[in-house]
């Protein structure tokens, strides 16, 4: 084991109940959960669910089969529901009448799956409910562009610089993972490219483990891990959503600070990554049809996941003029109907230098007035 192995946390496995006497869907639960390693799935029957003892190792997901005749007319489901405070409940149904919804609403599931199950959809929305019940260290920041060109995968790569460059342990402790297959923007920007073959991983994601993650990933000049891969038919792939979730509950405990450069595109996870995220910066420019973008994804973020989320809205490449700019800092709050919004001045001899020699920004110029606010986008919150 190289010094870098050594360095790695073990991962953790995450425990999932799964409550049902049904054999065909016991069966498709255990193909599709108990074969990822970072699952340990407990089988058990329905009747268990009523259980009002306290286990010692508290699940972080339960899947429960509601398809008995019996089970959601239950007295004891009221009081049970109470013990597992906290926990994500996926409910699982065949058929379902107004007066069974209305029993599932007082189990207070997070979400309802109907037979026969689509094994990839079961796989999605365990592994989105697991991302948000699991107790961790790990922040997750999440960088993306209400436009093309808006600069999100520059400031995500600034973003992991400056934490790392903070961190303790050197930036051991912190990644950044690029979610544009198309184009593998943040390798491109550092002049990088992997070497590791994932076809075999992508084929069959249960090969993916702390081992593995630790070969694919590339090193930074800050310390930092870096994944970035192109791989354009990955969003297209049956197997794709399925790596990438593992691939982003690996890093969730393997790294203390994770930065992801999300794409603005309609993919099989990004209503995972933006449900997983702590902190989601919207990069935009200052023009109409930005501002326009900017304010849709806003809203659809909003809908996703309510109030419970620290949104940034980042005015980027921003120009100090003379006489004004011809959309105020003011007007963009109103827009908004936020009472901050975080700006970022636009240093284009900077930025292409850093670009054509495929180096950080910090390393071109340390004290500049974009890694100025590049601190504040990360370390605190600029009111302008």
């Amino acid at each position: 084991m190289n010094a870098t192995q050594q360095n790695m946390v073990s991962v953790q496995r995450k425990p999932i109940e799964v409550y049902s006497d049904d054999v065909e869907f016991i069966n498709e639960v255990v193909m599709r959960l108990d074969a990822l390693a970072i699952y340990d799935v407990e089988i058990l029957p329905t009747e268990g669910f009523f259980d009002l003892h306290t286990k010692e190792k508290q699940a972080c997901v339960i899947v429960i089969d509601v398809e008995s005749d019996t089970f959601l007319s239950d007295e004891r489901m009221v009081e049970s529901v109470k013990t597992k405070t906290g926990i994500p409940i996926i409910a699982v149904a065949r058929e379902l009448t107004a007066q069974d919804m209305r029993s599932v609403l007082k189990l207070n599931a997070t979400d309802l799956l109907y037979k026969p199950i689509d094994g990839k959809e079961l796989v999605k929305t365990v592994a989105t409910q697991a991302s948000v019940s699991m107790i961790s260290n790990s922040k997750i920041k999440t960088f993306i562009s209400a436009n093309g060109g808006a600069g999100s995968t520059t400031l995500a790569l600034a973003a992991v610089d400056r934490l790392a460059s903070k961190s303790p342990d050197k930036g051991l402790d912190c990644c950044l993972v690029d979610l544009d297959f198309q184009s593998a923007a943040c390798s491109v920007y550092l002049n990088q490219a992997s070497e590791f073959d994932l076809t075999g991983v992508i084929e069959d994601p249960a090969r993916l483990d702390v081992e593995i993650l630790d070969v694919m990933k590339m090193p930074s000049p800050s310390g930092f891990s870096l994944y970035s891969f192109e791989l354009p038919y990955l969003p297209f792939s049956d197997k794709g959503p399925e790596f990438v979730l593992k691939l982003l509950d690996l890093v969730a405990y393997r790294y203390n600070n994770i930065i992801i450069d999300l794409p603005n595109l309609d993919t099989p996870w990004q209503s995972s990554v933006i449900s997983a995220s702590d902190t989601i910066y919207i990069v935009f420019e200052i023009n109409l049809a930005s501002l326009r973008q900017a304010r849709r994804l806003l809203q659809h973020i909003r809908e996703l996941r309510g109030d419970d989320l620290e949104i940034r809205l980042v005015a980027n490449k921003t120009k100090t003029k003379w006489f004004g700019n011809h959309i105020t800092v003011k007007e963009m709050k109103k827009l908004f109907n936020q009472s901050t919004i975080d700006v970022v001045r636009l240093e284009p001899d900077l930025l292409t230098e850093a670009v054509n020699r495929g180096m950080l920004p910090s390393e071109v110029q340390s004290k500049s007035r974009f890694q100025k606010d590049v601190k504040l986008l990360v370390e605190g919150r600029k009111d302008a």
